[in-house]
Order: C-alpha cells, then sequence, then structure tokens
C-alpha cells in the first residue's frame, strides 16, 4: 500500500495541532481548609521558568449570597501553552503540591475580556455547576445560554472578563466554573438590575437562550457563587 509524503505531511501537522491547544489545570482547595502558606511562592516560581504560560490564584473564597456557602477557600486557574508542557508539568512539578487539594484537568468553553481593567480592583464570582449532561451538550447550552448572558453583562462594561470551565470526568462528578470579573466594587453592585434587564431582553430577542433557559435546571445543579480576592503571582 502506498502512502503519499502529503499524507505523512498532514498527519504531522494534525500531530502539532494538537500538541499546541491550550491547556488548563483547576486546583481548589476545599472550603475549610487553609490555603497553604508556600502556594504563592511555588506559583510565581512556576510563572518565572516558563513552566506554566499564566496563573489566576484567587482565595479568600467567601459565600456570595448568605444562604450559600463557599465551595472553596481558594482556585488556581494554571494555563498551559500546549499538551506538551502540561505533561511535564504533570509529571514533575504536580507532585510537589501540597496534600488535599482537588487538582482537576479542565477546558474552557467560552471566554470574553475587555479592557482596560485591574485586577487588583476586581471582584470575582465563581458560580459551581455540576452538569446532568455530557459535556458535549452542556458545551452546546454555553454557547447558546450562557455566553450571550456574559456578552451583553460585558457591553455594560461592569463585567470586564469571563470564563466558563468544565473539568474532565464523568457526569456527576465532572463540576462546571463560570469565573467572572468585575470592574469593582461599585460594578460588582450596580449588575443585579442591570442583568435583570439583560436577561428579559434575550428571553425577548435570542430564541436559543429562551428555550434553553426554560430547561437549564434540568442540564446542570446550581452550586451558588463564592467571591475571591485576586493574590498576584508575580513572573520576574
Amino acid at each position: 500500500m502506498k502512502v503519499s509524503i502529503g499524507f505523512f505531511l498532514a498527519l504531522i501537522t494534525l500531530t502539532t495541532l494538537a500538541k499546541a491547544e491550550p491547556q488548563v489545570v483547576l486546583i481548589r482547595v476545599p472550603e475549610g481548609q487553609s490555603t497553604p502558606s508556600n502556594l504563592t511562592t511555588l506559583l510565581s516560581s512556576w510563572r518565572k521558568d516558563g513552566q506554566v504560560a499564566n496563573v489566576l490564584f484567587l482565595r479568600n473564597g467567601k459565600a456570595e449570597k448568605k444562604n450559600q456557602s463557599a465551595k472553596f477557600d481558594s482556585i488556581i486557574i494554571l494555563n498551559f501553552l500546549d499538551e506538551v508542557s502540561f505533561n511535564s508539568w504533570l509529571k514533575t512539578l504536580a507532585p510537589t503540591l501540597p496534600k488535599k487539594l482537588i487538582i482537576k484537568h479542565a477546558r474552557s468553553l467560552i471566554d470574553g475580556i475587555i479592557s482596560p481593567r485591574d485586577d487588583k480592583h476586581s471582584i470575582f464570582v465563581i458560580n459551581e455547576y455540576t452538569p446532568k449532561v455530557s459535556r458535549e451538550i452542556y458545551t452546546q447550552f454555553a454557547l447558546a445560554y450562557l455566553k450571550p448572558l456574559y456578552e451583553e453583562m460585558l457591553s455594560t462594561k461592569n463585567l470586564v472578563r469571563y470564563t466558563n470551565y468544565i473539568e474532565d470526568g464523568a457526569i456527576g462528578d465532572a463540576n462546571a466554573f463560570s469565573v467572572l470579573e468585575y470592574r469593582d466594587v461599585v460594578a460588582f453592585e450596580a449588575m443585579p438590575p442591570q442583568k435583570l434587564k439583560i436577561r428579559a431582553y434575550l428571553t425577548a430577542n435570542n430564541p436559543g437562550y429562551a428555550s434553553y433557559d426554560k430547561v437549564k435546571d434540568t442540564l446542570r445543579v446550581d452550586g451558588g457563587g463564592t467571591l475571591a480576592t485576586f493574590t498576584e503571582v508575580n513572573s520576574h
């Protein structure tokens, strides 16, 4: 059987693209446990050495609403440029992390960002969900329902960044997280009435959003929101 050079080139290209796909890891310090004191130093060393492409470290988790509980003390989002760098971290550096942390490989489903913004003044809210459906179906939901909602919130310039992640894992075991960054405390407090208007607008004008709004509770369990504080991780 003859195989053309073009086939091998295409195969190499596909392999390269697969390895170049960005990777994400979510690390959580469970609620009720203290964030290890050496964690900031450890994350900074990884950034400085280029072992991770970016780190978002959010700590001091507090329940967004009084009748709920925080889902973590801290959450860390590690971004890797490709599968090679992720696998290297997984093999050599992940074992150096303190024990009792929840470490999950995840995927970013949707994201958006505007500038200018200053993380040091931002208010971060992390909404946790447990999908009741496959990742494929949940991805469709995120694109049709969450993305237009967050994009409209972004247009107010009170929300300055959002990302929705879903962990690897079986249905019921994998969680999804929406990480929402508000410009400052004033912007955060201004959003609730704006969000009501946005929901009403999308329900009337976006059929995809409206259809998923009716069934969203059958697709996921809402675990509530956690407020968290940005912690700078130096890379110099």
